[in-house]
C-alpha cells in the first residue's frame, strides 16, 4: 500500500499540511503516517552556561506527552476523514526523521513554516532540507493567511 508521510508540529502550517496530506492519502488510497520529530536544545539539558535552569525529567515528560497528544489528535482527524492513519513521535532532527520516513513513502507533505523560529535561518528550514534530499516527491504547503 502507498504511504503518505506528513511532518506535524502543531503549527498553523502543519495543520494545513495535515489537511493536504489527508486529501492526498484519500486520492491515492494510501495510508497516512503523521510524524512529529523534536529535539530538546542541548543547553536545556544542563542549562545555558549557568543562565537557565536544566529541565528535569517531569518537564521533559510533559513536553513529550503534549507532542504525543497533538499527533494522536491529528491521527484521529485523519481517521474521521476515512483515511487509514498512524502516528509517531520521534526525538531527533525533524529533517532527518522525515528523510528516514521518506524511504518508505510515496509522498512527503510538509508545511513551509513550523515552530522552527530564528534557528531555521541559520540551519536551513526543514522543508528545504526535505525537498533537497528526499527520495520521493515532496509537497510543501504554504501557510494561508487567516
Amino acid at each position: 500500500m502507498d504511504r503518505v508521510v506528513v511532518g506535524f508540529d502543531g503549527s498553523g502550517g502543519a495543520e494545513q499540511a495535515l489537511q493536504e496530506a489527508i486529501s492526498e492519502a484519500k486520492l491515492r488510497g494510501a495510508e497516512l503516517r503523521v510524524v512529529s520529530a523534536w529535539r530538546m536544545p542541548v543547553d536545556v539539558y544542563g542549562g545555558a552556561g549557568g543562565f537557565a535552569p536544566p529541565v528535569d525529567g517531569s518537564t521533559f515528560d510533559l513536553l513529550r506527552d503534549s507532542v504525543t497528544q497533538s499527533v494522536n489528535d491529528a491521527v484521529a482527524r485523519a481517521r474521521e476523514a476515512g483515511v487509514q492513519a498512524e502516528g509517531d513521535v520521534v526525538e531527533g532532527s525533524p529533517a532527518n526523521v522525515l528523510l528516514d520516513e521518506a524511504e518508505n513513502a510515496t509522498l512527503v507533505v510538509v508545511g513551509n513554516r513550523g515552530h522552527g523560529g530564528v534557528g531555521s535561518l541559520f540551519l536551513g528550514s526543514v522543508s528545504h532540507q526535505v525537498v533537497n534530499r528526499a527520495p520521493c516527491p515532496v509537497l510543501v504547503v504554504r501557510e494561508r493567511e487567516s
